[in-house]
């Protein structure tokens, strides 16, 4: 899971908590992604009702969830609301198309919609990034907004370890004031490499900034 939740602050700190012990809970137990999100929600929404005077409890999270299957090539996605991930396959660079994100979590607004998984191809040597807004909406001195496509892609033969402080540094030069804006990355490795004999892929791995 990576999220990013409104505001600032100690109230958002509380909030983010709450999700993150949700979901720890929730990713032993429930059957899908789909699941681990109506938990999420069902967290939210008991504590404001317990708590209505806090300020978390008003608080609304976007959110990616992620599963990769050990036995198939792919991975899951499900969004609520959160920027889609950049994957990164035989040198090419894409963001990935979510077709149909949900809301954030505890937006006060009716989830009428089923949570919609998407499917993408995942397999030995691909590598997907998740990430706050805080890094696409990093503007320079002219005001354009950070190019990450580009950027992954000329890290292309860049060891995976190496991405996520090269993503950071980069990001601080290309500012205008530097990071100003909260800042998360999870970048995601399938390990092994392709060929033409079928195999089982190796559990991804994952390296943060």
């Amino acid at each position: 899971m990576l999220g990013d939740v409104q505001g600032k602050g100690l109230p958002a700190v509380e909030a983010a908590s709450l999700l993150l012990g949700s979901f720890r809970e929730a990713a032993y137990t429930a059957p899908d992604l789909p699941a681990i999100a109506q938990r999420l929600e069902a967290s939210m929404a008991r504590y404001a009702e317990r708590a209505p005077e806090s300020e978390a409890a008003d608080r609304f999270s976007t959110v990616l969830l992620a599963e990769v299957p050990d036995d198939r090539p792919v991975i899951r996605l499900l969004s609520c609301g959160h920027p889609a991930p950049v994957v990164q396959r035989d040198g090419a660079v894409e963001t990935v198309e979510l077709t149909a994100p949900s809301v954030p979590v505890h937006l006060p607004v009716p989830v009428d919609a089923p949570f919609t998984v998407e499917e993408v191809p995942f397999g030995p040597g691909d590598r997907l990034l998740m990430f706050t807004d805080g890094v696409t909406e990093t503007r320079d001195a002219r005001g354009a907004f950070y190019p990450l496509e580009q950027r992954l892609a000329a890290w292309a033969d860049e060891p995976a370890d190496r991405i996520p402080g090269l993503l950071r540094e980069d990001l601080d030069r290309f500012g205008a004031h530097g990071l100003e804006d909260d800042t998360t990355a999870l970048l995601l490795v399938r390990d092994g490499a392709g060929g033409t004999v079928p195999r089982l892929p190796s559990p991804p791995r994952a390296v943060a900034v």
